[in-house]
């Protein structure tokens, strides 16, 4: 880490600092001989990264349980390697930008596919003699190589394609857990100051499938004459992060075990730097401030300002999402430049909580500097999970039972209950005295049978008695004088001619009625 030097209260100046490792630059071999390039001999140098956009996937697990819900699917942001300190890049250098892909979800794809497009601001081009770098946990080295091709898959429109195979094709890959980056090597043809470097990051996760805008806002090159240069405000990424002490004391924890900080970019004018704190992301009403005042060629082009919230600022909470922003007020005529609104949350026992501190670039229409469009993207939705499932109606009533059907009368009168109560009562017998309880089913179906066939034969025989009376009737106008004699044979079969039912035993018949 740099040298830090203490302002009074808790507001600090720090000399952003980093080897060269720490800039993530990914190693490749020794190339032949040649002047080292500035970042090569920085000791300040780093990324300059935007928000990170993060897109909506439903949680595999939670779809399988039936209680489905929404997560992150992947974070990604887009930035640019400087030197603020050192006033670089500047007009005419070489320089790198890079994009990082975070797999945070678990979508039922089993992960997450993308692909970049790129759209440079005015004065930023593309450096084929230098080769794009990719790593994968980082973990990889310089194009070309599988699933990190060279210039050859830029195509006309700066969309960068993968040369892998299987299911993602000409896409990359990323599962939870995981993460890509990839360094593009650039030059720089004029100063920059708010400049605007965008991504559109094209995902493809069997949700809703949406192309992100991953921006950096602020993108500075420097001019050879630093009277020329504006006064901004850069932050590194992220901007709020873990410490657990004091930086110039390392003795002294941290009010909260993390620091908040903001890059002043001056170009040796005096003035002051200022710091607010709010817990209005529109930054309506501020909750507290500090201020720095430097002087005329203090601190050079450029410095950094952290702080650890402690007094003047009022006591922070756990839980609360508190929102922030570096100001740089140059003296004389210059107007304030004001830092885009950063955010954190803190955690139980110090430090922030992991993803809030950032801010999250939604969809819209990206443009660059310079006239260049971005082009129209697809908003990142904020789909809410689906409703259940609406409950089956319920099924019909049964239909009412048919009303009891008239039975074959045995012995005392029972109805078709009652028989199938003696046809029990005869099976249990059967079965205490031995006999096979399938052989009693069987006997008395037959002789349920033969009363109900018994019975639509009497019926018969009335039916026709009937009719040859109606005939004797009509024809000779008096009964059948064998009428009589009808009914004395029927009786002896069994039947009779009034209605009466005959009941029908092996043993004997009864007449009823």
């Amino acid at each position: 880490m740099g040298a830090f030097r203490l302002h009074r209260h808790r507001l600090l100046v720090r000399a952003v600092g980093a080897v060269l490792a720490a800039t993530g630059l990914v190693a490749v071999s020794p190339g032949p001989v040649h002047a080292a390039e500035w970042w090569e001999t920085s000791s300040t140098a780093g990324w300059y990264d935007g928000q990170v956009s993060y897109s909506q996937v439903l949680n595999c697990f939670s779809v399988i349980q039936g209680s489905p819900y929404y997560e992150a699917g992947v974070g990604a942001y887009v930035g640019y390697l400087a030197d603020p300190q050192s006033a670089r890049p500047a007009a005419g250098d070489k320089g790198w930008i890079r994009f990082r892909v975070y797999g945070m979800g678990n979508p039922c794809a089993g992960g997450s596919y993308f692909r970049p497009r790129f759209y440079l601001p005015s004065g930023m081009g593309w450096d084929p003699n230098r080769q794009i770098q990719c790593a994968y946990d980082g973990s990889g080295g310089s194009a070309p190589q599988a699933n990190c091709p060279g210039w050859g898959n830029m195509d006309g429109t700066n969309a960068y394609w993968n040369n892998g195979s299987g299911s993602g094709g000409n896409l990359w890959g990323v599962a939870q857990g995981h993460y890509w980056e990839f360094q593009f090597p650039v030059t720089m043809s004029q100063p920059l100051s708010g400049a605007i470097l965008d991504a559109h990051l094209e995902v493809a996760d069997g949700n809703s499938n949406p192309t992100m805008l991953l921006r950096q806002n602020n993108t500075y090159v420097f001019s050879p004459t630093p009277s020329a240069n504006p006064v901004t405000v850069l932050y590194d990424r992220p901007s709020s992060y873990d410490r657990a002490t004091l930086p110039w004391a390392s003795s002294t924890p941290t009010t909260y075990g993390m620091l908040s900080e903001f890059q002043a970019v001056v170009n040796n004018r005096s003035g002051v730097a200022r710091i607010e704190i709010s817990t209005d992301p529109g930054m309506g009403s501020i909750l507290g401030s500090d201020e720095l005042p430097f002087n005329a060629n203090q601190y050079g082009p450029s410095f950094g300002v952290a702080t650890d919230w402690g007094a003047p600022i009022p006591q922070l909470q756990t839980g609360v999402t508190y929102f922030w922003r570096g100001i740089v007020d140059p003296t004389g005529a210059e107007l304030p430049v004001v830092g885009p609104v950063q955010s954190f949350q803190l955690k139980p026992g110090g430090g922030v909580v992991s993803n809030s501190a950032t801010g999250t670039s939604s969809g819209g229409i990206g443009t660059g500097s310079g006239g260049v469009s971005g082009g129209t993207i697809t908003p990142v939705p904020q789909p809410q999970p689906p409703a259940p499932p609406a409950p089956p109606p319920p099924p019909p009533p049964p239909p009412p039972p048919p009303p009891p059907r008239a039975g074959v009368h045995v012995g005392g009168g029972h109805d078709r209950q009652g028989l199938e109560g003696h046809q029990g009562h005869a099976r249990l017998q059967r079965a205490l005295l031995g006999e096979g309880v399938g052989d009693g089913v069987e006997e008395d179906r037959q002789e349920a049978g033969r009363e109900v066939d018994d019975d639509r034969h009497g019926q018969g025989l009335r039916r026709r008695d009937r009719l040859e009376d109606l005939h004797h009737h009509a024809v000779e106008g008096d009964p059948s004088p064998d009428r009589q004699a009808r009914q004395d044979r029927r009786q002896r079969q069994g039947r009779d001619d009034g209605g009466g039912r005959v009941s029908t035993t092996a043993t004997k018949v009864t007449v009823k009625g």
